[in-house]
């Protein structure tokens, strides 16, 4: 797409504003990310979470990177500028507002979910662990002025989803596919 007008009497901006994946140059500024200064992002020392730090950190934009455990290695993401660390237990999510320094969010990122490998994607209580979490998250949105939620979806959540238009009964193994999607409902 074409880029914006010009503002009214005067030169084309100087970086044009055009929509995420429409990026006809690297000088070009996503629309989303322009209204963006202050972002969370839970599970940010996992694979996606990582790559949201560094990509929002480029752009100057002030991260609150979520990770669960003291002792996690957030090694490549503390030396990202504008990033501040924050341990919170999935637990704790609902509280996140106490943890994070400015309260006026403009969008959170959920990355973080439990028993995504082996045997925990079937453990009933990990699973409902990570629905409780995503619930948390939304509540404490609202206690830091936050208006935007962006979840990590599965593709296996579209399997699932489809048999409840049908009256089919989903496979074994399916309870993490199941949690995900039912966060995704929230």
């Amino acid at each position: 797409p074409p880029p914006p007008p010009p503002p009214a009497g005067g030169a084309p901006t100087e970086t044009p504003l055009v929509k995420c994946g429409s990026m006809p140059s690297r000088k070009a500024v996503c629309l989303m990310c322009a209204t963006i200064r202050n972002a969370v992002i839970t599970g940010a020392n996992g694979f996606l979470g990582q790559a949201l730090c560094r990509n929002l950190s480029k752009k100057g934009i002030r991260v609150f990177a979520v990770v669960r455990r003291e002792t996690a290695d957030v090694s490549r993401i503390a030396a990202f500028p504008g990033v501040e660390i924050i341990v919170s237990k999935f637990s704790e999510y609902g509280k996140l507002s106490e943890k994070i320094s400015d309260c006026d969010i403009d969008v959170v990122y959920h990355m973080a979910w439990s028993g995504v490998n082996g045997e925990l994607r079937q453990e009933c209580s990990v699973q409902l662990t990570n629905i409780y979490a995503s619930c948390d998250i939304v509540y404490a949105c609202k206690e830091m002025n936050c208006s935007r939620v962006v979840f990590a979806a599965s593709v296996s959540e579209y399997s699932i989803y489809e048999m409840m238009r049908t009256d089919g009964t989903p496979p074994a193994g399916t309870l993490y596919h199941s949690a995900k999607l039912a966060a995704d409902f929230l």
